[in-house]
């Protein structure tokens, strides 16, 4: 991934639809676990930036972020966050010293996501939870995934399965991002068709029509803490640890 991808997303994402709108929901489904039981301990496995971590350390006494990438790791440092040097194949953790390890958009970078499942599962205490986030439809292959380093795309069975695969149940999963998924698969299809250069589509979006995606957007998330969609642009899961 270019590096240069991380200063764009930091100068967008307190701003710009997307990453506002995934940003609070998957925060809330990370309220719901802190609800659920005690959380001391939480560690963020890819944080990027750092924006949403940020968030995450009001929840919990202890949050850490592990990032792999040196411009990521530094950007999130500025904010005053602990962020450590790893991967999501190799987490610098104990095995069993984790109450719950988020994972949003890592996955797909991963060469073996089975295996960075299984990392989850060894740092997490038993009974400890996962909730993981990942892009949705090989079929809505993009020139955005190419230029963001992505090895694939997820349905909801295949996330299930590579969880499952790693030691992980899980207990909730869905879609979310569901009622924007026609306007970009049709933004994305046509940009095959036209054969247009791979781009992020992170970019900046004009004012009033960035506070309309937005509210659609944000108009999910009581659906998803319910349970998700059928379809959308991207998919969670909320896994355990078993506890024996």
């Amino acid at each position: 991934m270019d590096p240069r991808l991380f200063d764009d997303l930091r100068a967008l994402e307190r701003e710009h639809w997307w990453p506002v709108g995934r940003g609070r929901i998957l925060l809330s489904l990370v309220e719901r676990e802190c609800r659920r039981r005690p959380v001391e301990r939480l560690v963020d496995v890819g944080p990027g930036t750092g924006s949403l971590l940020e968030e995450l350390r009001g929840l919990v006494p202890a949050a850490v972020g592990v990032e792999s990438d040196p411009t990521a790791r530094e950007l999130a440092r500025s904010r005053g966050l602990e962020i450590l040097d790893g991967t999501a194949a190799e987490l610098p953790f104990a095995d069993g010293s984790v109450d719950l390890v988020t994972a949003f958009d890592v996955l797909e970078h991963v060469p073996d996501d089975e295996a960075a499942a299984r990392e989850l599962r060894r740092v997490l205490r038993p009974g400890g939870s996962a909730v993981v986030s990942v892009p949705a439809y090989r079929w809505l292959w993009s020139g955005h995934d190419i230029v963001h380093g992505h090895r694939r795309r997820y349905t909801k069975g295949s996330l299930v399965r590579a969880l499952t695969a790693g030691g992980l149940t899980v207990r909730r999963s869905g879609y979310f991002n569901a009622w924007l998924l026609p306007l970009a698969a049709a933004a994305r299809l046509g940009a095959r068709i036209l054969r247009r250069p791979a781009r992020s589509d992170l970019t900046p979006v004009p004012p009033r029509l960035n506070a309309l995606l937005l509210r659609i957007f944000l108009s999910e998330r009581r659906r998803v803490a319910a349970g998700g969609f059928p379809a959308g642009l991207s998919v969670f899961a909320v896994a355990d640890r078993p506890a024996s």
